[in-house]
């Protein structure tokens, strides 16, 4: 088994980093298709529940964006399908618009600081996270294959 997972790592050491932004270049006008990606499903469908097909589609866009050079995919659009002569195996399709994260910059404009603010705190009355009790979540891209 392998695991890859980002943004976190113990010990946690809390810092203040100055907010940095980015744009994103898309590398194609038109939506790409990747896949079909194959992954067991041990129990087969009778065992199947919703855990499993989200992990397998994080492990399918993990493997488009990874087959795509780019960063990230805007708008997945997922097909998920278990055939009936394979009732072990899923296959996930999907389609989005590859990007790569070009010309960072730190964020200094008061409006976007506090824009930033409230979305990764999800508070709108306090002026940090400290005071709301809050951690910042932050998302990670993680694969895990056999």
């Amino acid at each position: 088994m392998e695991q890859t997972e980002a943004r976190y790592v113990e010990p946690k050491v809390r810092v203040y980093i100055t907010p940095q932004i980015a744009d994103m270049k898309m590398l194609t006008e038109e939506r790409e298709q990747f896949g079909p990606y194959r992954f067991d499903v041990p129990g087969g469908l009778e065992n199947l529940d919703q855990y499993a097909i989200d992990e397998c589609k994080k492990r399918a866009l993990y493997n488009a964006i990874t087959e795509s050079e780019g960063d990230a995919l805007i708008e997945p659009i997922y097909n998920v399908q278990i055939l009936s002569s394979e009732p072990k195996v899923m296959l996930v399709t999907l389609s989005g618009y590859p990007v790569k994260y070009v010309n960072f910059h730190p964020l200094k404009d008061p409006k976007e600081l506090e824009t930033v603010r409230i979305i990764y705190t999800g508070n709108e009355g306090n002026t940090s996270a400290h005071e709301a009790n809050v951690e910042p979540k932050a998302t990670t891209r993680s694969g895990v294959k056999k």
